[in-house]
């Protein structure tokens, strides 16, 4: 079968090859270290894809079905990943700043070191992530609107706009490391906000046998 794999802003085509599936052109592609930046793969079945250390910079992985594949290190930098269904992916050291994963399922995938700056998380499925530390999100997030950016808390770590991290990095913050966030907005927020939104983090922090159990390991 003829795979042909384009760029989802320019048309352009980026690869094609004889392959049984997209999946496996994918994987050629990536093995070939040829660059995917941009490329169109919109709905792609890629269960299980070896794409560690892929560039995948502004990928359209809409609706991709990422279940169980190897993400490890991939550049997924601007990747359009909406309602992509991500469970039990290894996305270790994955660069996903600015991604779109808007409805997205990555339950019980592994983001350890992943870099989530700026990636967009609102509806997505979160449950059992393994997320930046040794950590397993293990409750539901909480979301706030109505403030100046919205707000998303999980277990261990909290996203303010595109600012995304743990609960005790937060409170280590100075007003100098506000302002260089989002400027006097940000500073007023801290001030006016922050301290209510930091009871909540402690509120939602798990409790019980799941957290005896992460203290032990």
């Amino acid at each position: 079968m003829q795979i042909e794999i384009k760029n989802r802003f320019t048309g352009s085509l980026i690869f094609e090859c004889d392959a049984v599936s997209l999946k496996v052109a994918v994987e050629l592609v990536v093995s070939k270290k040829i660059d995917l930046r941009g490329a169109d793969l919109r709905g792609a079945d890629l269960r299980g894809a070896n794409l560690s250390d892929a560039n995948l910079r502004g990928a359209d992985l809409r609706g991709a079905d990422l279940r169980d594949a190897n993400l490890r290190g991939a550049d997924l930098r601007g990747a359009d990943l909406r309602g992509a269904n991500l469970r039990d992916a290894d996305l270790r050291g994955a660069n996903l700043r600015d991604a779109d994963l808007r409805g997205a399922d990555l339950s019980d995938a592994n983001l350890r070191g992943a870099n989530l700056r700026g990636a967009d998380l609102r509806g997505a499925d979160l449950s059992g992530v393994k997320i930046r530390d040794e950590s397993t999100v293990t409750k539901a997030p909480i979301q706030i609107t109505g403030l100046a950016w919205l707000v998303t808390i999980w277990d261990r770590h909290m996203q303010i706009g595109c600012e995304f991290h743990s609960h005790e990095d937060w409170e280590n913050f100075s007003d100098e490391d506000w302002l260089r966030m989002g400027g006097k907005e940000a500073l007023l927020l801290k001030r006016q906000q922050y301290p209510a939104l930091a009871v909540l983090c402690t509120q939602h922090q798990p409790s019980g046998p799941v957290a005896a159990q992460e203290q032990d390991t």
